[in-house]
C-alpha cells in the first residue's frame, strides 16, 4: 500500500491502473492465504517429524549405549564368577559331574562286590572238590590197606595149614604192596587206560606154598625207601612170585 500511494502522487494518469493493480493484488493475497497457511502446517509438521525422528535417533543410541554397558558389565562379572568358581552355569556342570562320579563309584563297587563274591564261591567250590578228592583217596586207601592185609591173613593161614612149619609174623611188603597198587591206579586214572588184571604183588590163595624166612620187623613210612637187605627180600619174593 505504500509503494501504490506513491505511484499515485508520481504518475496520475497511472491511477486507475494502479488502483487495478492494487485489487489484483488484494485478491492474490487472499487467494494465497490458505496457501501459505497450508504450507506452514506441513512445514510445523515436517519440523515435528524431524524432531520426533532426531529425538528417536537420540533415544535408541542412549538405550543401546546403556544396554551395551549393562551387557558388558553382566558379561564381565560373568566372567569373574567364572574364575572365582562361582558362576551358575559352572556349578550347574560340577554338581552333574559329581553325581556321575558317585554312579561310577557305585557301580566299580558294586562290580568288585560282585567279583569278590564270584571268586570266594569259585574258591569254596575248589575247596570242596579237593576235599572231595582228599577223602575218596583217604577211602580208596584205607580199602586197599584193609584188603591187602585181609589177603595176606588169609593167605597166611592157608600156608600154615599146608605148612604147620611156617612161621611168619607180619609182612613187610604189605604197604609197600599198597603203595604200588594205589599209584598204578593213579597212573591208570591219568592215562586213561582201561584197567588191567591184578596189581603186581599179590600172590595168588591157590599156588602152591613155599617157605619163607621170617622176619619181625616194625612199621615204617609208606613213602619210605627200603633198606638194602629188605630190598632184596622183597625182590627174591617178587622173583619166586613170577616164577609161580
Amino acid at each position: 500500500m505504500v509503494i501504490a500511494s506513491h505511484l499515485q502522487f508520481d504518475k496520475n494518469e497511472d491511477k486507475v491502473k494502479i488502483k487495478v493493480e492494487e485489487v489484483d493484488e488484494e485478491e492474490d493475497e487472499e487467494e494465497e492465504i490458505p496457501a501459505i497457511l497450508e504450507e506452514t502446517e506441513i512445514l510445523h509438521r515436517l519440523r515435528e517429524y524431524n524432531e520426533l525422528i532426531t529425538w528417536m535417533d537420540s533415544e535408541f543410541q542412549n538405550q543401546s549405549q546403556d544396554l551395551f554397558h549393562k551387557k558388558l558389565e553382566r558379561m564381565q562379572h560373568e566372567m569373574l564368577d567364572i574364575q572365582q568358581g562361582s558362576h551358575p552355569a559352572y556349578l550347574d556342570e560340577v554338581s552333574d559331574l559329581k553325581l556321575k562320579r558317585e554312579k561310577t563309584i557305585f557301580s566299580a563297587e558294586c562290580f568288585m562286590a560282585y567279583q569278590l563274591e564270584f571268586a570266594e564261591g569259585q574258591h569254596a567250590q575248589s575247596m570242596n572238590t579237593i576235599q572231595d578228592e582228599f577223602e575218596m583217596e583217604r577211602r580208596h586207601l584205607h580199602t586197599t590197606l584193609m584188603t591187602i592185609i585181609d589177603d595176606r591173613r588169609k593167605q597166611i593161614k592157608e600156608d600154615k595149614l599146608e605148612d604147620k612149619s611156617f612161621n611168619i609174623e607180619v609182612p613187610v611188603d604189605v604197604f609197600q604192596d599198597a603203595h604200588s597198587r594205589i599209584s598204578h591206579r593213579r597212573n591208570l586214572r591219568n592215562n586213561k587206560k582201561p584197567q588191567g588184571d591184578k596189581l603186581h604183588g599179590l600172590s595168588s590163595r591157590h599156588e602152591p606154598t613155599r617157605r619163607r624166612q621170617a622176619r619181625v620187623v616194625t612199621l615204617h613210612n609208606i613213602h619210605a625207601q627200603p633198606f638194602s637187605k629188605e630190598e632184596e627180600e622183597l625182590k627174591a619174593d617178587f622173583i619166586s612170585m613170577k616164577i609161580r
